[in-house]
């Protein structure tokens, strides 16, 4: 099982990738990493998979948080971008 963390997940790409990753039959664990945790759970209300953490492009004391205690060693997705 992997950790995918989808950064700018309530974005037009973001939130097609996370329906795309949702209906896919997998042991990984989406972690969604927004600004507004309140929000993104009001956004994807019908995924209760999904985990959350704060994470902001814009402020680089989110990313230990979001990168580290969450245990992304194996799989990326970046909102634009794909590792």
């Amino acid at each position: 099982m992997s950790n995918i963390l989808i950064t700018g997940a309530t974005g037009n790409i973001g939130f097609q990738v996370i329906r795309f990753l949702s209906k896919m039959d997998s042991s990984n664990k989406i972690i969604v990493g927004v600004r507004d945790i309140d929000r993104a759970r009001s956004v994807f209300k019908d995924y209760p998979q999904l985990e959350y953490v704060n994470f902001d492009f814009g402020k680089s004391d989110t990313f230990e948080n979001a990168l580290n205690k969450k245990k992304l060693t194996e799989s990326f997705f970046f909102g634009h971008l794909i590792f």
